[in-house]
């Protein structure tokens, strides 16, 4: 016999906000959690006595309320809405690409120093060094490798 968490995920084998197997497992584990499913209508402060060492009656209060807004999916962790965004104009990130196509290539941290100036000179947020390194940072190029073709064709030398 099943339980009533196996038939949920069932019926909605697509649950977790971030659409990933950790966000389905996180979410399962904070419905399995409670010993009594939350919809059964145990009080949560006798829930969150009886964990323990578990999560609080806010917590407790906050899942249930994901639970009844979104089912599975409520429990899962959402991922954040700025996600992969800047928050530099778009000047300040061409700024700091042009510098790092200068040859010889400064380092990331002069780059970064000079980035700074400009940034605080306009009046725009500072970025920090890790920031200014993942502009300029190289990517690899898709379709190519690091050997070389002869190193790729057999018998070519």
């Amino acid at each position: 016999m099943s339980t009533a968490s196996e038939q949920h995920a069932q019926a909605r084998p697509d649950s977790g906000r971030s659409g990933d197997v950790a966000g389905r497992a996180l979410a399962m584990s904070r419905y399995e959690m409670p010993a009594p499913p939350p919809h059964e209508g145990v009080p949560l402060a006798r829930l969150a006595a009886d964990q323990g060492d578990g999560p609080c009656y806010r917590t407790l209060q906050r899942w249930l309320a994901g639970y009844c807004r979104s089912g599975l999916d409520g429990l899962a962790r959402a991922s954040r809405s700025d996600k992969g965004l800047r928050r530099f104009p778009e000047e300040l990130v061409t700024f700091v690409k042009v510098l790092a196509l200068r040859k010889p290539r400064p380092i990331a941290a002069t780059i970064h120093r000079q980035a700074e100036s400009v940034a605080k000179a306009h009046g725009w947020p500072v970025p920090g060094y890790w920031t200014v390194h993942g502009i300029v940072r190289p990517r690899p190029c898709v379709g190519h490798s690091r050997r070389g073709r002869h190193q790729e064709v057999p018998g070519v030398l």
